[in-house]
């Protein structure tokens, strides 16, 4: 949703707002079972939480912007800007890896069964950028 209202004085403000649901993160292993006669049988993943359950927060972010015109001679112009983004300065999770907690193996042997851990498991992986205030100017003739 974005927004613009001019103000006196050649002044105008404006502002964005970004809000949408948090990414659904997944719950599983994989297991690969290599009893099985049939190769393409022997991996699966096992979903451990139904879907939706697990969840990111939900994202939102407000950006704005001040410009003021100031007229130089009769053809030029000049604006002078500010924008500012991530308003409220908040650090919120973009992107986190699934809840991949790894594989386990299974051989004839059961002495050689084995689980490897995922080393990503569910680490955060990017927030939202702190708030950064850009100045600019620009030129009209």
């Amino acid at each position: 949703m974005g927004g613009l209202y001019q103000l006196p004085f050649d002044i105008n403000v404006s502002a964005t707002l970004n809000v949408r649901e948090g990414w659904i993160i997944n719950e599983y292993f994989t297991l690969v079972n290599y009893r099985l006669p049939n190769p393409k049988s022997r991996c699966s993943d096992l979903i451990m939480s139904p879907f939706g359950s697990i969840k990111l927060p939900t994202f939102y972010n407000i950006s704005m912007r001040v410009e003021k015109m100031i007229r130089a001679g009769d053809y030029g112009r000049i604006y002078v800007m500010a924008d500012v983004f991530n308003v409220l300065n908040s650090t919120i999770e973009n992107r986190r890896y699934q809840k991949y907690y790894g594989t386990y193996y299974i051989y004839p042997n059961e002495a050689q069964n084995k689980f490897v851990p995922y080393v990503y498991n569910f680490s955060l992986n990017e927030v939202l950028n702190p708030r950064v205030l850009r100045l600019g100017v620009r030129f009209e003739f």
